[in-house]
């Protein structure tokens, strides 16, 4: 887990008992959430670094659900193999977005020339292997 750099904690009780927890950042970007119990600093931390992760697992299967592919099929085998593409695809996305920015228009360009490099070569074999002449 990630340590976050902060430059200031507050915790505050409200009258109904919830805790109010205002973590400043080393950039001054503030966090804030409220909590049921009194926390020290270290817990808010960790508290932040959980609710952070979960953030971008929901982030993720946002993007999943704009990124679904939408088919006619009633084939449950061929939908799940879609489904499977796109999670496959989608996480080969977010490594690549981890490693460097980079905008989903270059990404998208990028593999579409891949795969069409990929068909070529295998259309140029299946066309070599069509005009061996047989034995």
């Amino acid at each position: 887990m990630a340590e976050l750099d902060i430059s200031g904690f507050l915790c505050v009780r409200h009258g109904s008992g919830a805790y109010l927890i205002i973590l400043r950042k080393e950039d001054d970007k503030i966090i804030a959430f409220l909590v049921r119990k009194e926390m020290d600093l270290y817990d808010a931390i960790v508290l932040a670094e959980m609710y952070r992760e979960r953030w971008g697992i929901e982030n993720a299967f946002r993007s999943l659900e704009e990124f679904r592919i939408r088919t006619r099929t009633c084939d449950v085998r061929k939908e799940l193999v879609l489904v499977l593409l796109s999670y496959l695809l989608l996480n080969v996305w977010f490594l690549i977005r981890s490693w460097r920015k980079v905008k989903l228009w270059e990404f998208s360009v990028s593999l579409s020339n891949l795969l069409d490099r990929e068909v070529r070569v295998e259309q140029g074999r299946a066309f070599r292997e069509v005009k061996t002449p047989f034995p």
